[in-house]
């Protein structure tokens, strides 16, 4: 959990030009954005054989 919201906090410098355009966007689709990003950190670590702590 705490992987991928730290990228997505030192990245927050970089997305804050886009804030106009994200603004625009339905919050499904965003909220979506979010859990696919989510879900792609923990299949790159499941692929890589790193366990998966059940939450």
């Amino acid at each position: 959990m705490l992987g991928p919201l730290s990228r997505l906090l030192y990245l927050s410098p970089l997305l804050l030009p886009l804030r106009g355009w994200l603004g625009g966007l339905e919050p499904a689709l965003l909220w979506g954005a979010l859990a696919g990003y989510y879900a792609s950190q923990w299949l790159h670590l499941a692929l890589d054989g790193i366990p998966l702590r059940r939450l």
